[in-house]
């Protein structure tokens, strides 16, 4: 194989070779076209790379997963690529993004209620950062959480939120102290089954296996212990994922 001059080890040669087999057989060329006519997440497929431990690789030992190298999670993510990017970007949504953010800024009880489930398939995630009037501003977002009680309730916009729409939990941005600009951050992680929370699918170029949506919060209401990292570290926390 090629890519097996590119400095990678034995290792990383035959993860890549086992991956790139293992979709072979369970995303073959005309499911992919299947999934992309009818905009469907690609289930099976992402089923079978929980099923053979790979919603795993990017997290620690003490958490359940594999502590793979950073280049062990590129050579894997590329194979993912190669072979389809809707499958990529599955994985990427809930194995490296959300779960990341989980194991680095959660609190024990969020871990141990979330993290097996984002490891064994049965629990996918996004990230819900962009809005409308700010885009890439991460600090000029106006998504509000407004602490009531032990809760929070949190009200707002976000949009091109990959894969909202098959998530069960988002990770928000939202401002906590408006006045404070980046020191008025905070992260939450925000169960997707309450009414009034909302999503629209965005009809996209490209790929439709997975699609971008607009996100809405009325008021959607969460426990306290939903808080990623600290009070209004927000800011700092977008970089720790």
């Amino acid at each position: 194989m090629p890519y097996s001059t590119f400095n990678f080890t034995e290792q990383q040669v035959l993860m890549r070779n086992s991956v790139l087999g293992l979709m072979e057989r369970v995303l073959p060329p005309e499911t992919i076209a299947e999934l992309d006519r009818e905009s469907q997440f690609p289930r099976e497929a992402y089923k079978a790379l929980a099923e053979n431990g790979w919603l795993t690789l990017p997290y620690d030992k003490a958490h359940g997963g594999m502590d793979a190298s950073h280049k062990d999670l590129a050579v894997f993510i590329e194979a993912l690529g190669y072979h389809h990017p809707g499958i990529r970007v599955s994985f990427m949504s809930t194995a490296v993004y959300g779960g990341l953010y989980l194991q680095n800024l959660g609190n024990a009880a969020l871990q141990a209620q979330i993290l097996g489930g984002m490891q064994d398939g049965t629990i996918r995630t996004a990230i819900a950062f962009s809005e409308p009037d700010s885009g890439s501003d991460a600090a000029g977002i106006h998504t509000r959480a407004v602490r009531d009680g032990n809760d929070w309730v949190i009200s707002g916009q976000k949009v091109y939120v990959t894969n909202a729409h098959e998530a069960d939990y988002l990770i928000v941005s939202t401002k906590t102290d408006p006045d404070a600009g980046c020191r008025g951050l905070c992260l939450f992680m925000v169960d997707t089954a309450q009414p009034e929370f909302e999503t629209r699918p965005i009809d996209p170029l490209g790929s439709r296996s997975t699609l971008l949506n607009e996100v809405f919060f009325d008021d959607v209401r969460i426990p306290g212990n939903r808080l990623l990292g600290a009070l209004n570290g927000g800011w700092h926390a977008l970089c720790a994922g």
